[in-house]
């Protein structure tokens, strides 16, 4: 809600474009959104970056998939849009995410939204261009951002719809909310540049309530990317991903200040973007032949969750009980999605 490279809204616009027009599969070359959720959606659907694609090949051991029946999928659409990314879960079954709009590609608007029992209801900051929501903690207050070419976190409060801004970081314009715990601290991202134009040198941040904390993951690299932390669980533990020097993207988990990293075996790329209270965290990965697919890792032993006939599955959020949200591709497009774990 971070790829690498950073490239133009442009090659947004392109790989869009392709999407919808031609079996979601068939984006111009990198390309990669200029927004922190944008790219986490879209990043799939193009084939590797250079940089990626020159990276030292990986074991070919791939994790096993989960049987079938292990999760109940349940389709999340803001119907008649162009694209809806489900990004997050709580315990009480609240999603959040955001979608956008079918006219995107000539207003660049964006709408966040809140799910339930497939009720989808649109929630926007009041005249922002583009609203994103991320994750959701049990009390229902979600962590997001709004704005157009300059970007401002916020939190939303499900039960009074009430908005209340975070404080803009000095410097990095591009300030993106995505994870939020029981207790308020939340995590995310800022960053250097344009929103809608291009940027990069992006920091992880935590909110305590009062003071962002910024941080770097060892071996990020500020002029690929930097780090992108995306989630948090209720022990104050932050999981995201960095991108180092080689454009290969890692996942990390930060408790205090250890960072341990996370990689999918025989992944050329591995992005995570969620960490429940039992340590469990999910995100995606990219095979060899460059197709994106979700997964889940219990105690080091990863699974491999796709959306039972999609094309491309990611993974951006779980819950306690081990639910998922996240989006896949198929050939009608881009929807999100929820599996309930059985």
């Amino acid at each position: 809600m971070i790829s690498n490279p950073f490239r133009t809204l442009g090659s947004l616009i392109g790989a869009l474009s392709c999407l919808l027009g031609a079996a979601g599969v068939t984006g111009s070359p990198a390309a990669w959104a200029a927004g922190q959720q944008t790219r986490a959606l879209v990043s799939s659907l193009k084939p590797l970056a250079p940089a990626q694609r020159s990276s030292t090949a990986a074991p070919a051991s791939l994790p096993a998939a989960a049987a079938a029946e292990e999760y109940e999928f349940v389709t999340v659409d803001a119907k008649g849009e162009l694209a809806t990314n489900a990004y997050g879960v709580n315990d009480t079954g609240l999603v959040s995410g955001y979608f956008y709009d079918i006219n995107y590609l000539t207003n660049f608007s964006a709408h966040g939204f809140l799910w339930r029992d497939g009720d989808l209801t649109p929630h926007d900051f009041p005249q922002a261009l583009e609203t994103f929501l991320g994750d959701s903690n049990n009390a229902g207050v979600v962590i997001g951002n709004y704005g157009d070419s300059v970007q401002h976190a916020v939190l939303y409060d499900a039960h009074r719809g009430n908005w209340t801004p975070l404080p803009d970081i000095r410097g990095l314009p591009v300030n993106l909310g995505d994870g939020i715990n029981s207790r308020g601290v939340a995590t995310g991202v800022a960053c250097e540049g344009d929103f809608l134009a291009v940027f990069t040198a992006c920091y992880g941040w935590t909110w305590d309530g009062d003071d962002y904390s910024l941080f770097s993951a060892p071996g990020a690299d500020l002029a690929n990317g930097g780090s992108s932390p995306q989630g948090i669980n209720d022990k104050n533990q932050v999981a995201g991903f960095f991108t180092d020097a080689n454009g290969v993207n890692h996942g990390f988990i930060k408790d205090g200040d250890d960072f341990t990293n996370i990689d999918v075996p025989g992944a050329t790329n591995t992005y995570v973007f969620d960490i429940n209270d039992r340590g469990e965290t999910v995100g995606y990965y990219t095979d060899a032949a460059g197709v994106n697919h979700g997964f889940v890792e219990r105690h080091g032993k990863f699974t491999t969750v796709d959306v039972p006939g999609a094309l491309i599955t990611l993974i951006f959020g779980n819950d306690a009980r081990g639910d998922l949200a996240g989006a896949f591709v198929d050939s009608n497009g881009v929807h999100g999605f929820v599996a309930f774990k059985d």
